[in-house]
């Protein structure tokens, strides 16, 4: 159910991680799964005191558990002991990559049942401090997972986060940003979001490369226009949630070195023209008012709206940029083409596109 074809797997050695440079094991590379065991013991931490890193938009509850919705949330932690379970309530369509002491090659598939369950995510460890990381790969359509909490051996517990960090990204994007269907093969469906691993999305390689702390605003099929969702980015880019509703998302003096704005296709899809440019000039006005220190990088690409003849998008981005007369504010239209969601092989070529891009053009 969880697979990632051998090309995957070839793509992530390289670029992806500083472990040993033999890379035998991807021929035949298949992440394990974890499933619930609701084994409850050794010492219980609440996410609030853990001294955890987290990457991503996250909201607390009034009783300080941790909900997660946005595609590319990652709660990293320090802990010392032997094991570590994790205490969380889902609607079971949910996917997090687990990934202990950096070992990407080992790490594990968290396949959420539904309702409260305990996950083992790390047991049979050797004595002494461990790093972990859960990463979400699957986008906001499934629904929040709230964590409730931790458990460590008895005696145990866990270390402030002291791991160096990278540069702080923010993309806003939709089904593109998001890995959409990025596993799915030659046939696209929307049934099981298992193949939509946003892991293995553009933006979540180019946040691994860097090293980076990232924020992903991206649901699929939004425009910012007009797209296939109820509301559009204009109205929820600065919410907590996915949800004109929710309450502004408070930044706790989180600032973005970087902003990518890949958005458009939807609106181009669904015939937008000339409304396009006045609000996309907007949302960089609204942008820049929001974080006035950070560079903003306007993206197309890399399906049909930055590279069909008849799309005005191109322009449109390109001139919008123009026009603020911000020297910290850029365009890239990928090279990377593709007529349907980008495939993994895509992600990982925009990623490569977009590393390069930033280290030539944007001071880190």
């Amino acid at each position: 159910m969880h697979r990632m074809t051998l090309l995957v797997c070839t793509l992530l050695a390289g670029p992806l991680s500083a472990q040993s440079q033999d890379w035998s094991w991807i021929t035949t590379w298949r992440p394990a799964t974890i499933q619930p065991e609701d084994v409850s013991r050794g010492s219980w931490f609440s996410p609030h005191v853990a001294g955890l890193f987290l990457s991503g938009r996250v909201s607390w509850n009034e009783q300080q558990k941790l909900r997660v919705i946005w595609p590319g949330t990652s709660i990293k932690g320090r802990f010392t002991g032997s094991s570590l379970a994790v205490q969380l309530e889902d609607s079971g369509r949910t996917d997090y990559q687990v990934i202990i002491d950096g070992d990407l090659k080992n790490s594990r598939i968290l396949d959420t049942a539904p309702g409260f369950h305990v996950y083992p995510l790390a047991r049979d460890l050797a004595d002494g401090e461990h790093v972990f990381e859960i990463f979400r790969r699957t986008e906001t359509f499934s629904g929040p997972t709230q964590i409730n909490g931790f458990f460590v051996d008895q005696g145990q517990g866990f270390l402030p986060w002291n791991r160096p960090i990278g540069p702080r990204l923010d993309f806003y994007g939709d089904s593109q940003t998001v890995g959409a269907c990025n596993e799915c093969g030659e046939v696209e469906q929307w049934d099981d979001l298992r193949p939509h691993n946003h892991l293995l999305s553009y933006g979540a390689l180019v946040s691994r490369m860097l090293n980076a702390d990232s924020q992903m605003i991206a649901v699929s099929g939004i425009g910012l226009t007009l797209g296939y969702q109820p509301h559009t980015m204009a109205e929820i880019w600065n919410r907590e949630l996915p949800d004109p509703a929710a309450p502004l998302h408070d930044k706790k003096g989180r600032e973005p070195q970087i902003i990518f704005v890949n958005l458009g296709q939807n609106d181009w899809a669904k015939g937008v023209r000339d409304d396009f440019a006045p609000a996309y000039e907007k949302f960089l006005r609204d942008l820049r008012a929001r974080h006035p220190g950070a560079w903003i990088v306007g993206l197309l690409g890399a399906m049909d709206v930055g590279h069909d003849a008849r799309s005005p998008y191109p322009f449109y981005v390109s001139e919008a940029v123009r026009r603020q007369n911000d020297p910290k504010m850029l365009t890239y239209i990928f090279k990377t083409r593709t007529w349907e969601h980008p495939r993994v092989p895509d992600h990982l070529a925009m990623a490569q596109e977009l590393v390069s891009f930033v280290r030539e053009k944007i001071p880190l």
